[in-house]
This record gives C-alpha cells, sequence and structure tokens, in this order.
C-alpha cells in the first residue's frame, strides 16, 4: 500500500450516509418546529365546538345576506396607509347610509396573531365610520369587524388589506 492513498471502504459508505441523512432530518426538524411555532394550524379557537353549532352560523350568514348591509373600506388603490385610520363605509341594501352602529374590530396578520390590534371606529356622518390611528408595518392585513344594533351582531366582515410602506 502506499503512503498517502486512501481506500473507500463500507464503513466510510455508512459513515457518510448516516451523516447525511443526519444532516437532513435535523434542518427539517428545525424546519417543522419553527412553522409550528409561528402557526398553530388553526385560525379559531375551539373550532370543534364551532363545528358543532355550524348551523347556527349558517342561519346567522343567511340573516345577513337577507339584511343586505354592505361594509365598504376607503383605500387608496386598495392599499391602505402604514400610519393612518382604517375609514368604512356602511350602507343597507338600498345603498342609504347606515349611521349609529356599533363597531367592534381589530386587525391580524393572515398567518400570525402576534401584531393582532383592537381598532376603534367611531361613527362620523352619513355611514362613515373613521378608525384608530394605527401603525401598522407594511405587508397584508385581515380586517374582521362585528356592527352591532341594539346589542345584537347584525353583520360579520372580513377584508384583506394592504398596507404600502413609508416613501
Amino acid at each position: 500500500m502506499e503512503s498517502g492513498s486512501f481506500e473507500v471502504k463500507g464503513r466510510h459508505v455508512l459513515i457518510a450516509l448516516l451523516m447525511f441523512f443526519g444532516v437532513i432530518i435535523t434542518v427539517n426538524v428545525i424546519f417543522v418546529r419553527l412553522a409550528l411555532a409561528s402557526f398553530p394550524g388553526e385560525e379559531a379557537k375551539k373550532s370543534y365546538l364551532q363545528g358543532l353549532r355550524y348551523t347556527e352560523v349558517l342561519d346567522e350568514r343567511e340573516a345577513e345576506r337577507e339584511l343586505g348591509w354592505r361594509i365598504a373600506v376607503q383605500t387608496d388603490g386598495g392599499e391602505v396607509s402604514r400610519a393612518g385610520p382604517i375609514v368604512l363605509v356602511l350602507t343597507d341594501a338600498d345603498g342609504h347610509p347606515l349611521d349609529g352602529l356599533k363597531l367592534d374590530a381589530y386587525v391580524a396578520r393572515p398567518t400570525t396573531d402576534r401584531e393582532t390590534q383592537d381598532v376603534t371606529f367611531i361613527n362620523r356622518s352619513n355611514g362613515v365610520y373613521r378608525g384608530d390611528d394605527l401603525a401598522l408595518n407594511p405587508g397584508v392585513w385581515d380586517l374582521f369587524v362585528s356592527v352591532k344594533q341594539d346589542g345584537e351582531v347584525r353583520l360579520r366582515g372580513r377584508t384583506r388589506l394592504e398596507v404600502r410602506p413609508d416613501e
């Protein structure tokens, strides 16, 4: 055998394969843990209990459709400002403004609940409701709104917002 030559043997191949698959498995475990930490896979808490009352949810949605109320977000080309209010316009089935309603709302990222913020809306007039000045990070947000009349939820809405970065 010459000095300095190396011969690949079975144990070398075995060690190389074990190390290769060990790295692959370790990286996969890390990615799965990070994914589950950022999004646990459920959008709603107690989803099983919500499933049990699914018929009630369908009845509520049908009542909302019959009512015909609409929520529109006033945006600038589909985007909202990073540091400013969210403005909603509420109308009935005939397009007349709806005033004097109570809105419960919050904004949240679609994939995590880490940046969720409550939004308080004040009725200005002619169906216009102005929200708090928010400091939202750029990107995609979901706005969830519940409209109440006389303490009863009459309409639920969800809309996607795009927040533009400061220029």
